[in-house]
């Protein structure tokens, strides 16, 4: 009986003792608020926002605003600005972003051409203000700059 009670006391120590750190650890934590700071970066993305392209076959400019539509982004036409600055109200839709990573990605753009409308999928580069938008559509390969601008 002596060796068994010595034993169960010995066990019991052993696990008192093994029980003391965690139980100062937990106590610890449990009384520090040093909890790590998460930090939440808003960026805004970068094709949010007002463009502006010109184009050889017209005079003046076309503005743009890419805009995000629930959880779409979404780019209209918002006016043409002759040459000698009358603007033309427009509120087509003319791109489609379906994929943006770092500084390039795909889109569906829409174009008019003689009264027809065509959907057209697109390659895009965003070089500081500079979007740089490239199709091919059945040969015809088409390049336009939209630069971003404030207002």
């Amino acid at each position: 009986m002596k060796n068994s009670t010595m034993l169960f006391r010995a066990v019991l120590v052993l696990i008192i003792l093994a029980a003391i750190p965690h139980a100062f650890a937990t106590w610890r934590s449990e009384t520090r608020s040093e909890e790590p700071l998460q930090v939440r970066v808003n960026q805004e993305n970068p094709l949010i926002g007002k463009w502006e392209a010109t184009y050889d076959e017209m005079e003046g400019k076309v503005i743009y605003q890419i805009k995000k539509k629930g959880n779409k982004i979404m780019g209209y036409t918002v006016s043409f600005v002759d040459e000698a600055g009358n603007a033309y109200v427009d509120d087509s839709l003319v791109l489609e972003v379906k994929h943006f990573s770092k500084d390039k990605g795909k889109a569906m753009y829409m174009m008019e051409y003689e009264g027809e409308k065509y959907e057209v999928i697109c390659e895009f580069k965003l070089e500081g203000n500079s979007l740089e938008i490239s199709y091919d559509y059945y040969g015809y390969q088409g390049k336009e700059v939209w630069k971003k601008i404030n207002e």
